[in-house]
C-alpha cells in the first residue's frame, strides 16, 4: 500500500521553494509598476504646474506638450511650450519654447524648496504686435504688473497654485528669434525680425532664501527677455522699445529681486554694422561710378563745342 503522507512531503516542500522563488520576481516588477506610475503621475503634476503658473502669471493660456521628470538621474525635460496671444491680436502665439532641460538636486525634491543646478530654456519665438487698438506685450505686462500688485486689481490666486519654490543657481536662454509687427497710424504695416544669442540669469530666488513660485518664475523669464530686447539696441522700432521700456520701469526689477542678468547680442550688432558698412561702401562705389560718367559724358560735349567752335586741333593756314 501507498504511503501518500510520504509522497505529498516532497511536493510541498517543491512548492514552498517555488513561490519563495517567486516573491522576489514579483516584488521587483511591483517596484517597476510603482516607478512608472510615479513617473506618469509626476510628469502630469509637473506639465499641469507649468501650464497653470504660466496662464495665471500671464493672463493667457499657456500649454506644454510634454514634462518628462527623470526621478532617478535628478533631471526634468520639457517640450512644446506654446503661450497664446492675447485676445485681438493675429500672430498665431506670444511665445513657443522649442525644448528645456533642468538638472535639480535630488535632496530637495523632498523639501519645499527645491534647489535647481542649472535651468535651459532654447529656441524661443517671440511675437511683438503694436497697432493703433494696442500692443500685445503690454497686455501680457499689465497682468505682470496685477501679480506684482501695482496695477489696478490684482486676480485671485490659483487654488491649485503649488506650494513648492524654486532657487536657480543658473537660468540660461538661447537662441531667441524676435518678430516686431508695428502698424502706425495711416501707415503701413512693418515687420522686423531680429535675434538674440544668449541670456543668462544667476540666483533666481536665492535672495531671502525662500525661492520663488512657479508664477513667480514665469513672470522673472518674461521680464528678462523684455529686458534683454528693450536694452539690446538692435534693429527694432523706436516708438516700440521706448513703449516697452516704458512699461518696464513699472515693474519690479531683477536686480531688485537679487536676480543678475547679462545678455549678449553681439554676433548679432556685428552683423548689422557689417551689413551697414557693405551698404554704405556699395553706395559710395555707386556714387564714384556715376561721377566719372558725369565727368565724361562733360568732357565729350566740351570737345563737341569747341569742335563746332572751329577750336579744334587743326590749326589755320
Amino acid at each position: 500500500m501507498t504511503n501518500t503522507t510520504e509522497d505529498t512531503a516532497p511536493k510541498k516542500k517543491r512548492g514552498l521553494v517555488k513561490l519563495l522563488l517567486a516573491i522576489p520576481i514579483v516584488l521587483v516588477l511591483l517596484v517597476i509598476g510603482l516607478v512608472v506610475v510615479a513617473a506618469i503621475y509626476v510628469d502630469s503634476i509637473a506639465k499641469t504646474g507649468i501650464e497653470q503658473g504660466g496662464t495665471y502669471a500671464l493672463g493667457v493660456k499657456t500649454s506644454l506638450n510634454t514634462a518628462d521628470v527623470k526621478l532617478l538621474s535628478g533631471g526634468v525635460t520639457l517640450a512644446g511650450l506654446n503661450v497664446d496671444n492675447p485676445e485681438g491680436f493675429t500672430t498665431p502665439h506670444f511665445l513657443a519654447l522649442n525644448s528645456g532641460s533642468v538638472v535639480v538636486s535630488l535632496a530637495s525634491l523632498r523639501s519645499d524648496t527645491v534647489e535647481i543646478e542649472s535651468f535651459e530654456l532654447s529656441g524661443i519665438d517671440l511675437n511683438l504686435e503694436k497697432s493703433s487698438a494696442g500692443a500685445n506685450y503690454k497686455a501680457i505686462l499689465d497682468n505682470l504688473k496685477r501679480l506684482e500688485g501695482s496695477g489696478d486689481s490684482k486676480p485671485a490666486p490659483s487654488s491649485s497654485k503649488s506650494s513648492k519654490t524654486f532657487i536657480i543657481r543658473t537660468l540660461t536662454i538661447t537662441d531667441i528669434a524676435v518678430h516686431a509687427d508695428v502698424l502706425p497710424i495711416g501707415g503701413e504695416l512693418t515687420r522686423t525680425n531680429v535675434a538674440i544669442d544668449q541670456i543668462k540669469l544667476t540666483d533666481v530666488g536665492s535672495k531671502g532664501g525662500s525661492g520663488v513660485e512657479m508664477t513667480q518664475l514665469v513672470s522673472i523669464i518674461t521680464k528678462a527677455l523684455f529686458n534683454a530686447i528693450a536694452q539690446s539696441g538692435l534693429n527694432l522700432p523706436a516708438d516700440l522699445l521706448g513703449d516697452l521700456q516704458g512699461q518696464l520701469a513699472q515693474l519690479e526689477s531683477l536686480g531688485d529681486l537679487g536676480i543678475s542678468m547679462a545678455s549678449d547680442v553681439s554676433g548679432q550688432l556685428e552683423s548689422a554694422l557689417g551689413d551697414v558698412a557693405g551698404g554704405l561702401q556699395d553706395q559710395a562705389e555707386g556714387v564714384t561710378e556715376e561721377i566719372d560718367k558725369v565727368a565724361d559724358e562733360a568732357g565729350k560735349a566740351i570737345e563737341g563745342i569747341g569742335n563746332l567752335l572751329g577750336g579744334g586741333d587743326e590749326k589755320p593756314d
